[in-house]
Order: C-alpha cells, then structure tokens, then sequence
C-alpha cells in the first residue's frame, strides 16, 4: 500500500513538474491565459514567469497625464518611446497659452516633436496673462528733453553690482547721440551677478514663489559717461509734480519663476520668463511690484528731477 500511494505522489509530481516547464504557451489551446499575451501590460499574463508566455507583442506601456489649473484634462497610456500630440485647451480669457511643462514650477517644457515616453508623466499647463510685458532684452531710448544731453553724455552703460569682484559690472553699453540710446543685454549673465530670488524682498511673508531656486539679477538705471566720469542717470518712469508714480527695473531671470501675494509694504503680480524683463514699480498709496504692462513712461534724466520739491 506505501508503494501505491508513493506512485500517485511521483505521477502527480511529473505532471505537476510538466506543467511548470510547458508554461503560458500562447500556441497552447489548453492555456485559457495565453491570448493574455497580446495585452499591453505584460502582468496580466498571469504566469509565475513572463519569459514563458513566448510573447513577441507584449510592450511597456507608460501613464500619461494632461494637468490644466489643477485639474486633470486628459489620462491614457502610451508605449514606451511614443511621442505625444498636444490636447486641444479651451481658450482661457485675459491670459494666453505657454506650453506644456513637466514639473509644476513651469522649469521644463515638453517638446512635443523630439521627447518621447519614458516613465509615467505628468504634464502641466502654463497660462500668463495677455497684458504681461514681453522684453527681449534690447533698450531703445528716447530721453525726454534728452538733447540737452548730446554734447555732454558720450556713452550710456548698464552697470550691476558684482560682489565677488567687489565692483559694477558693466553689462551693456552704448553711445548717446539725438538725444537716446540703444543697449543690446546679454543673453546670460555671470554667476556671480545672480542672487536667489527670495533675497529680492526684505520681507516674504505672505509672497508666493513658483520657482523657489530661481536666482536673479537686475538694475535700476542707465549711467550716461563723458570721456571718463558719469554725468547722470537715465531711467524710465512716470512722474508728475507729486513725483515718481512708476519707475521700471530690468531683471534677469535664469529660470521662469512667478511671484504673486502681498504683505504689510507691498503687492506682487510678477511673472518672469527665463531672461530679461521689465518690472513696474507702481507708488499709488502702495506699492505694487507687476510685468503687467503699464502705460505712459518715458526716459527721463535724472538731472530733470531737480526741479522738482520731491527729488
């Protein structure tokens, strides 16, 4: 009798070890998994071992997500190396479309033509506002009265503190004559001009960042030179007989960053694209910091501010 019930036990174990080695055969008709093998996720095969499901067709598949102000538009999984076409967006009033990024901060623009899926992603979109003020680094000035000038002021220069050299930094410059100037910024800056972006404010309270990491840089006016020493400076405000309403800093940003809020000295409504921009320094009562465009400013030497009771 123990060698009968041995024989079941070593029959039942070849059958049982036959079975491993056969596997998800997809040319087996007895394996009701193997059309499983077509699937798009090789786990749904059901087998202890993918290796045997003799699946050529079986792909990596990758979860792609559409993210619009927070809530998701669009969610589908593609094979690994696909590339992507762009959702169509609804048109959103007072702001216009900027690309599809991969991380929150707006940093990392996806190219729709060259990237392809490698991982599950998430893909957020930017939107900024129409009346944002759109620089691309190049000055052109008239000065007001700024004739008066031409046989003073030989050269203008765009000067930023350097604190490794312990000197201004000339960024740009240019000669004066007709009473203006054109000054070409550069495309980048040296590290050493740039600070991070939260030490542009004394205080943070209550100011949100997109790109906490965002370093800047940026100044204020021009400085016109005769042959060796300045002789004024040059900026672009709004004034009236009350003062400076609106004065303009040119900033450089080597990330997009997005400051908005306020606190108890100032409001924010900034949006900095990589590069140069102009911020509005807007004195009504508060102070308002804006790239939204403001109307009315002028070039002005500041030799004319001497007129006036507030300079």
């Amino acid at each position: 009798m123990k060698k009968l019930v041995f024989s079941y036990l070593v029959v039942a174990a070849m059958f049982f070890s036959a079975a491993l080695v056969t596997g998800c055969n997809k040319d087996d008709p007895n394996c009701e998994n193997c059309e499983q093998c077509d699937c798009e996720d090789c786990e749904q095969c059901n087998c202890e071992d993918c290796e045997q499901c003799n699946c050529e067709d079986c792909e990596v598949m990758y979860m792609v997500t559409f993210m619009n102000e927070g809530i998701k538009v669009n969610e589908f999984s593609v094979k690994d190396g696909s590339t992507l076409s762009k959702p169509v967006l609804a048109p959103r009033e007072g702001y216009k479309f900027d690309g599809w990024h991969t991380d929150e901060d707006f940093n990392n623009v996806w190219d729709f033509v060259s990237e392809t899926v490698n991982d599950n992603i998430i893909l957020y979109a930017k939107w900024i506002a129409e009346d944002v003020s759109i620089f691309d680094g190049t000055i052109t000035a008239t000065v007001e009265d700024g004739n008066k000038y031409n046989s003073e002021v030989q050269m203008v220069k765009a000067e930023i503190w350097d604190d490794e050299a312990d000197a201004l930094e000339v960024i740009a410059a240019g000669s004066y004559s007709n009473g203006g100037f054109t000054l070409e910024l550069p495309q980048t800056v040296k590290s050493s001009l740039l600070f991070d972006v939260q030490e542009w404010f004394d205080d943070v309270d209550g100011l949100n960042f997109s790109n906490s990491t965002a370093k800047i840089t940026y100044f204020e006016d021009v400085t016109g030179y005769d042959s060796e020493e300045s002789c004024g400076n040059f900026v672009y405000s709004k004034v009236n007989e009350e003062g400076i309403q609106v004065w303009s800093m040119f900033v450089f940003a080597n990330s997009d960053v997005t400051i908005t809020g306020s606190n108890s000295y100032l409001t924010c409504s900034i949006t900095l694209k990589a590069g140069w921009n102009i911020v509005y320094v807007v004195e009504n009562g508060e102070t308002e910091l804006t790239t939204n465009t403001v109307s009315g400013l002028k070039w002005y030497c500041t030799k004319d501010f001497e007129d006036y009771d507030w300079w």
